[in-house]
């Protein structure tokens, strides 16, 4: 959808509320690298009731206090919990328990609608927004309170012209331009390629055409340069990732059944990150893998964090078409892959995370239409336990420390953020026997962040 057809004039976004959030990331806001104690949460506005949207910051020991005063004997699907600023008052709305809470919304700024994804800077002073409304990224300062800055003129209001824009004016002078509809965004250190520490940090991101901007912030600045473009497609790029050992980005090629690898030239010796270029590798073709079905359309990639083990090199890769993670790897001296085994998922797989817990390496895909999400242990490629009871999930952040396992949910279709107990699934873990399906191994609702509420076309 084009910006023209979303910057329309109308009423500002209800403070404290979620309203379709798309993405949500589990955040130490000390910069210490710790235990998270945020949680930020990207709200699009999908329905245009509003002129924009809203970015958030939840205290996470405020939500977990409530949780465990306020939602203790209740169903997590009837237990809402929901900041003062929402104006809700505590009681029971359509047969939920909604508990209204102060401190635990610590900040909230006005954004454009149709955000997409959140990336964090190494340091967790930056956070970084694709918008596709603004066909922009907005660039957002976090301080060790989890408070959010953009320039807005005050609390609560939108972000100022500056943090919702890149510097584009390299890209001008090689005629280039800033692609429009950026859905997914990496955020890493510039040290990735071999520039010295300190140096700043870089963005490289996908569009919906195609396409990937390179973008560096060095040290001392704050608004992203956009250093080059590339189009390397006829489809969507959905997400991005990156694979630290090779130095490579890979970008699921939508359905066109394909991977496309990319990597950046910067030399190391130079103290100017903005000469950085992209550098495009041959593409995977899926179109070569005998799946014994119709090529593979994927959305996402994540790959074995093990370095120096047997799993270095191994991805596991979402995909829509057919339904399952596809777990493999590159052929050595070859531009093929090896396919290891298809593990199959419900209706329509969206995202996913790959943590290790207890020593399991295990992966959570959420699956929107058929509304759960798959946990398999991914060495043994066994299935141990679905969640289910929610309505649309999509994004999921998972904390692994020990004793407090949680997994956030964002559920787009009804705008609440389901918080979930992992305990169940951790007890479950060492015993192989266990059917997938036992209720006892499912992750635990615990409650909600938000109070459902659900548009008649989206049920």
């Amino acid at each position: 959808m084009a910006a023209g057809c979303v910057d329309h004039v109308g009423v500002p976004p209800v403070p404290g509320r979620l309203h379709f959030p798309i993405a949500a990331e589990l955040v130490d806001a000390t910069g210490a690298h710790g235990d998270p104690t945020h949680l930020l949460v990207l709200n699009t506005n999908f329905d245009l009731s509003y002129n924009g949207s809203t970015f958030q910051s939840y205290d996470l020991a405020t939500l977990e206090a409530t949780l465990a005063a306020e939602c203790v004997g209740v169903d997590g699907e009837r237990c809402a919990i929901v900041p003062d600023e929402a104006g809700e008052s505590s009681g029971t709305m359509r047969n939920v328990k909604v508990v209204s809470v102060p401190s635990l919304l610590v900040s909230e700024v006005g954004v454009g609608s149709f955000g997409q994804s959140i990336g964090v800077d190494p340091t967790t002073r930056h956070v970084y927004l694709p918008i596709r409304a603004d066909e922009n990224i907005t660039h957002v300062e976090l301080d060790a309170n989890g408070a959010l800055a953009c320039g807005q003129a005050n609390e609560s209001s939108e972000c100022d012209s500056f943090h919702r824009t890149v510097d584009t004016s390299l890209l001008g002078l090689r005629d280039e331009t800033l692609p429009n509809e950026p859905l997914d965004v990496h955020v890493g250190d510039l040290t990735d390629f071999g520039m010295a520490a300190g140096s700043g940090h870089y963005l490289a991101v996908s569009h919906r055409a195609g396409q990937m901007t390179f973008l560096t912030v060095p040290v001392g600045a704050s608004q992203p340069v956009a250093t080059d473009v590339a189009t390397v497609a006829t489809t969507s790029f959905p997400t991005i990732t990156f694979e630290p050992t090779t130095k490579t980005f890979w970008l699921p090629a939508g359905s066109a059944g394909a991977l496309v690898r990319t990597t950046v030239s910067l030399d190391a010796s130079s103290t100017d990150p903005t000469f950085a270029e992209w550098l495009v590798a041959p593409s995977i073709a899926l179109t070569e893998v005998d799946v014994g079905r119709s090529t593979p359309s994927l959305r996402q990639v994540h790959f074995d964090p093990r370095i120096g083990t047997e799993y270095e090199g191994r991805f596991y890769a979402v995909a829509l078409r057919p339904a399952a993670l596809i777990a493999g790897r590159i052929e050595a001296g070859t531009n093929q892959i090896a396919i290891d085994e298809f593990l199959s998922l419900g209706a329509e797989p969206s995202r996913s995370q790959l943590v290790e817990i207890n020593g399991r390496m295990l992966a959570f895909v959420s699956c929107y239409s058929s509304r759960d999400i798959y946990v398999y242990d991914v060495d043994a490629g066994r299935l141990v336990s679905i969640a289910r009871g929610m309505n649309g999930p999509f994004e999921i952040a998972i904390d692994t420390r020990a004793g407090r396992e949680r997994m956030y949910v964002v559920d787009f279709r009804v705008s609440v953020i389901r918080v979930f107990d992992l305990s169940p699934l951790v007890t479950c873990l060492g015993t192989t026997t266990t059917p997938a399906t036992e209720p006892a191994c499912s992750p635990h609702m615990l409650g909600m962040l938000g109070i459902p509420s659900t548009i008649e076309e989206l049920r």
